[in-house]
C-alpha cells in the first residue's frame, strides 16, 4: 500500500499568511505614496529656495549671484517670464512658450516660473509659480542637467527688482 502525502495547515497558519500578505501590500502602497510625496516636496523646495534667494537679493543693493537646485524627475526645463513676453533671441524656447500658452491652467495664472513639461513634477499639481520681486528680459527656458538647474540673479543699485537670466 502506498500512502499519499498530506499537507495540513491549521486555520491559524492560513490566517497568519494572509496577514503577512496584507501587511506587505500595505507597505508597498505606503512606500509608493511616499515617493510621490517626495516629488511634491522637491517642487516646494525649489520654489521656496528660489523665492528665498530672490527676496534676499531684493533687499540687497547690488547682487550678482546664482541659485542652483535639484529638480524633480521628469522635468526637462524650467521656463522664466510671462507668457505674453517675446522669447529671448536665439533661445529657441518659443515652442515651449506656445505649449504653456495653450494650457488653460497657465494661460491666466499670472505666473512667471514654469516647469516643462507641465504634467511632470508632483503629478502636475504645482507646475508654475509667481515670483513677485523678479523680472526677466524676455521669456526663456533653462534645461535641467543631471537633475539640477542654475539660474542667475542680478540686481543693480538703481533697480528695484531682481533680474533672472540664464
Amino acid at each position: 500500500m502506498k500512502k499519499k502525502g498530506q499537507l495540513e495547515l491549521s486555520f491559524g497558519m492560513i490566517f497568519s499568511i494572509l496577514i503577512i500578505i496584507a501587511t506587505l501590500a500595505i507597505a508597498f502602497y505606503v512606500i509608493f505614496k511616499f515617493m510621490q510625496t517626495q516629488e511634491c516636496i522637491n517642487v516646494g523646495l525649489f520654489f521656496d529656495g528660489l523665492n528665498g534667494k530672490i527676496e534676499e537679493a531684493y533687499k540687497a543693493t547690488i547682487v550678482s549671484d546664482s541659485y542652483t537646485s535639484n529638480i524633480p524627475s521628469g522635468i526637462t526645463a524650467v521656463c522664466f517670464g510671462y507668457l505674453n513676453q517675446s522669447t529671448v533671441t536665439g533661445g529657441g524656447d518659443s515652442t515651449k512658450q506656445n505649449e504653456l500658452k495653450a494650457n488653460p491652467a497657465t494661460r491666466n495664472s499670472g505666473a512667471n516660473v514654469f516647469f516643462y513639461p507641465l504634467q511632470q513634477g508632483c503629478g502636475g499639481k504645482f507646475p508654475y509659480h509667481k515670483e513677485s520681486h523678479a523680472v526677466v528680459d524676455g521669456f526663456f527656458c533653462i534645461n535641467v542637467e543631471n537633475g539640477k538647474l542654475t539660474v542667475k540673479l542680478e540686481k543693480d543699485a538703481f533697480e528695484s527688482l531682481v533680474t533672472l537670466s540664464k
